[in-house]
């Protein structure tokens, strides 16, 4: 490669769940910050959604191996300093990493379904990248387990798209953004037989006088996100994990006060009782619930509180720098010229 002082950036995106979908607006999110920061980008959207072929991969077991047909000729062709495989199980084979490494060619990967997806995807790929995130701190110790040094790349909002609408009513006390679960249904049930008003969207809900939804995408879900007081979100993941979830970003990028679980790992990102409520037990929710709903603004100034912070701290923007920081510094950037 020839000496250039801008960094040349190849994101390769695995998204299909619409324009809200996290890849595609960590996408937006960095282009606007490569271009502050002088850097070449490129993106390519490699899986358009779980059953449609993509001609970019050869599927395996839930692994998205990148076809070197495909993908060689865009290499060969942007002399990139660095490849990022964001998300969809999608990564190098071992031997085209061992290709690229012998071209000086950094490879960094994302993960962002952990602890869920580790088994499958990182266990099996994380070793051969350069660098490797997870939005889990809890899988750091699965990483070190087989000798890779995971970083942590925990989940943001963008708030060039979830925002605050003016305007739109706050229709329900409580408003739940995301799929069902029997868990969820029951807990759903049971707010609202205690006269707490709870609009749901999502997919997978029962088809009852209760519950009539469907996903929401896009500016739809903004709106979703808009119209109730308070964001419940479930800390639980599909294989039972507690994490911290996208939403959460997303609702305090919308100005929500949000409502979850009390776990150590939040708060790392918001203070309970500050900036989020927390609770610990079905009662406890109801009754913060009705409390701060029914307190004029109470439910207003901890989503103020929760939204500067995430304005401070919490960007897809903020991500991405750090992102960036550890690509120059493995380059072994000091001048500003890149090989």
């Amino acid at each position: 490669m020839t000496v250039d002082s801008r960094l040349r950036v190849l994101h390769l995106g695995s998204y299909f769940q619409g324009e809200n979908d996290i890849v595609n607006l960590m996408q937006r999110g960095l282009a606007p910050l490569c271009d502050m920061k002088a850097v070449d980008l490129q993106l390519y959207r490699t899986l358009r959604g779980r059953r449609i072929p993509s001609s970019w991969v050869e599927p395996d077991e839930g692994r998205n191996w990148l076809r070197p047909d495909k993908i060689d000729p865009i290499i060969e062709a942007f002399q990139p300093h660095v490849i990022i495989c964001n998300a969809g199980g999608i990564s190098f084979r071992p031997e085209h990493h061992e290709r690229l490494a012998r071209k000086g060619v950094l490879r960094a990967g994302i993960a962002l379904s952990d602890p869920d997806v580790f088994p499958y995807h990182g266990r099996v790929f994380a070793k051969h990248f350069d660098l490797f995130y997870t939005n889990a701190r809890s899988s750091i110790p699965d990483y070190e387990a087989i000798g890779v040094k995971a970083r942590l790349l925990a989940f943001a909002g963008l708030p060039e798209f979830h925002r605050r609408i003016p305007g739109v009513r706050k229709r329900f006390d409580v408003v739940v953004v995301g799929g069902a679960r029997p868990e969820r249904i029951g807990f759903i049930e049971n707010l609202r037989a205690r006269g707490i008003s709870v609009g749901v969207y999502g997919g997978g809900w029962p088809r009852s006088g209760l519950f009539r939804t469907k996903a929401v995408h896009g500016e739809a879900q903004v709106r979703a996100i808009n119209s109730g007081k308070i964001y419940l979100s479930f800390s639980k993941t599909t294989a039972g994990f507690v994490n911290v979830k996208a939403g959460i970003f997303e609702a305090a990028a919308c100005g929500a006060c949000i409502l979850t679980e009390r776990f150590p790992e939040m708060e790392y990102y918001f203070k309970y009782d500050k900036e989020i409520l927390g609770y610990d037990s079905f009662e406890e929710a109801v009754n913060l619930i009705k409390r701060y709903v029914s307190a004029d603004g109470l439910y207003r100034e901890v989503a103020g509180r929760c939204y500067r912070r995430f304005l401070a701290e919490h960007t897809w923007h903020h991500r991405w720098q750090k992102v960036l920081a550890d690509v120059e510094e493995r380059l072994g950037n000091r001048q500003g010229k890149y090989q």
